[in-house]
């Protein structure tokens, strides 16, 4: 059954749409439904449909509950990431980007080993340079949308520069970008850059994408930056169809470069916007809906909204209070069991969520000593295993002879011979000539047996790989002994199996496309183990039971948001974000000493336990 005000954002089409959907209130449900209803009762064609969301477990579930909908129209529409619908506009658009078509995408790993690279080049101490600050940096303006044309021009951030002695990273965003043009390639945060230019710059093309996405939905609109926020509402400018979904209480991304004024200013940018707001939260007890209120009403910065349940009181949220961290560990630990044997629980019904990976330690000891079994989710896919790493790195250099990590990758761990004076003899002729890699490879050096035999394995494998699709690219990878089996390999080979019995005809280039941008491969397991994760990891998730740790000042609210208003409302939204996973239970927790890097410390209890009453 749907409520009353979820039948009257189902069917509203037309006009600029915010949906403020408070935690638990079944927004995923309406969204699809939403987009059903304009297939099935208003004729709207399928393509003209855009629907955004964060993360690609959101855009398969919104595809899957569609598809039941509507059936076979639903492949249609465009739902994805901004990461996964933007690659593809880029794919459709490269020859206006000046990009071949076959570019691959460096991840945070590439850009980070590149940046090393360009660091070394200019004899700059690299403990003195971080690469991993200097990336931070070059990211943070592509978000804004400043190019390296734009960076060295704009006076605001040379005069910042200069005054903290930063200009260096002038010349390395300069050769960062050049380099990644050689190897034609571009970072995720290109991906954002380069269509907002590619729409900035090009009217004709952005009138074309104004009449295909006639009808925009974007979800988790609290999370989108500068550059996703400008690119949106360019392409709505046009038709005016907009559905913003969001909720302000849940914006807790700011470090990534999330604003949320984005969704806070919508009503002074469209005066005539129609607002609908989701107050039922259906996942929660009222005791921890009553609490989650009581804490959000302390901010200051957010919408009006009144989140109500119609379940039953259930529990109150139960404070523990322990001596150090290991006593604290055992306090939940012996909880976790009692709650199982009084009330039948699992262990999958449980999560531990920690503001700060090191938390987790103490943790798995005493899961492990009281035999719980327990999970340690990071959000790590699969593809950050050395071993996958290689194959991937192979289907890149197949799709883009001139991907200089791929490269890198390949001769580090498949051809040991040649050597790390061999590759950078490569990278210094790459940066003398400006002439991309595989033109050096093949013309520029003198050959010797490996590099020989290195490309002409390529270069058949290239050619097998034009009709072939990906299982069977792999299989003769594996026949030339250019990946060696192994247990990680064999569980990855069965999955490349299953996507190419699922995908008729795919190739290399289908597979990054539609498995490395969207990640559907993860170590997520749906095992009766208790999750253990951050609470950023656990936005999107819930669980019958929820234990917070570490409610402690300079623990949870961080150190560095005590005297700040702006990150203590962030952080009070965090916490909003953790109470709210909890269907059943809440328990919270603090120690009256913390050992931290072999130092103790004696926090007072966190500024946020007295919020929630």
């Amino acid at each position: 059954m749907l409520s009353n005000i979820q039948k009257k954002i189902i069917n509203t089409i037309n006009g600029v749409i915010i949906v403020i959907a408070g935690a638990g209130s079944g927004k995923t449900r309406v969204i699809t439904h939403r987009i059903a209803n304009m297939i099935s009762s208003h004729k709207i064609n399928p393509n003209n449909i855009l629907s955004i969301t964060f993360t690609n477990k959101a855009a398969n579930e919104m595809k899957d509950r569609i598809y039941k909908l509507v059936g076979d129209k639903a492949d249609d529409i465009w739902i994805g990431t901004f990461h996964s619908i933007f690659n593809k506009i880029l794919h459709i658009e490269h020859k206006s980007i000046n990009i071949d078509k076959n570019f691959t995408i460096y991840d945070k790993n590439d850009s980070l080993n590149l940046i090393k690279d360009i660091v070394k080049k200019n004899n700059f101490d690299i403990d003195k340079y971080k690469p991993s600050v200097i990336l931070n940096k070059i990211s943070d303006a592509k978000n804004k949308g400043i190019s390296y044309e734009k960076y060295i021009l704009n006076q605001d951030i040379q005069r910042y520069n200069q005054k903290y002695m930063i200009s260096y990273i002038n010349n390395i965003y300069h050769d960062y970008s050049k380099r990644c043009f050689l190897a034609n390639a571009i970072d995720f945060d290109d991906i954002l850059l380069k269509v907002y230019e590619l729409f900035h710059e090009n009217n004709n093309i952005l009138e074309k994408y104004q009449n295909i996405f006639k009808y925009i939905s974007v979800d988790e609109y609290q999370d989108t930056n500068l550059i996703q926020d400008c690119i949106v509402k360019k392409i709505a400018k046009k038709n005016q169809n907009i559905c913003i979904v969001g909720d302000d209480s849940q914006s807790i991304y700011s470090f990534r470069g999330a604003l949320i004024s984005n969704i806070l200013n919508l009503q002074d940018e469209y005066p005539n916007l129609i607002m609908f707001k989701m107050e039922e939260n259906y996942r929660s007890t009222q005791n921890i809906v009553n609490a989650s209120n009581n804490l959000i009403k302390k901010n200051n910065c957010k919408l009006r909204k009144n989140i109500y349940s119609c379940n039953e009181n259930g529990n109150k949220i139960r404070l523990f209070i322990a001596n150090d961290c290991d006593d604290e560990s055992r306090i939940i630990a012996i909880s976790i069991k009692n709650e199982i044997r009084n009330y039948k629980y699992n262990y999958s019904d449980f999560s531990i969520l920690y503001r700060n990976h090191f938390q987790s330690k103490s943790f798995e000891k005493y899961l492990a000593l009281n035999s719980i079994p327990y999970e340690i989710y990071k959000g790590k896919s699969v593809y950050e295993n050395q071993n996958v790493k290689n194959i991937i790195a192979y289907y890149r250099f197949l799709t883009n002879r001139n991907d200089e990590e791929a490269f890198k990758t390949l001769i580090k761990n498949s051809y040991k011979g040649l050597g790390k004076t061999f590759i950078e003899n490569i990278i210094q002729i790459i940066r003398k000539y400006n002439v991309p890699l595989w033109e050096v490879i093949t013309n520029k050096i003198s050959k010797n047996s490996k590099i020989i035999n290195f490309v002409k394995n390529i270069e058949e494998i290239y050619l097998y790989s034009q009709n072939h699709n990906v299982y069977e690219v792999t299989l003769i990878l594996i026949k030339k002994d250019m990946i060696l089996l192994s247990d990680n390999i064999e569980d990855f080979l069965l999955y490349v199996k299953e996507y190419s019995n699922k995908n008729n005809n795919n190739l290399l280039k289908d597979f990054l496309v539609d498995e490395i941008i969207n990640d559907n491969i993860n170590n997520s397991k749906n095992s009766n183990k208790v999750s253990l994760m951050t609470i950023h990891a656990s936005k999107g998730l819930e669980f019958n039971n929820v234990y917070i740790p570490g409610m402690e000042n300079n623990i949870f609210p961080s150190q560095f948001a005590l005297n700040d208003i702006s990150l203590i409302e962030e952080e009070r939204r965090l916490f909003y974000v953790a109470i709210t996973r909890a269907k059943k239970k809440v328990f919270l927790s603090y120690a009256k000493k913390r050992y931290i890097n072999g130092k103790s410390f004696f926090n007072k209890p966190s500024i946020f336990i007295r919020d929630l009453a």
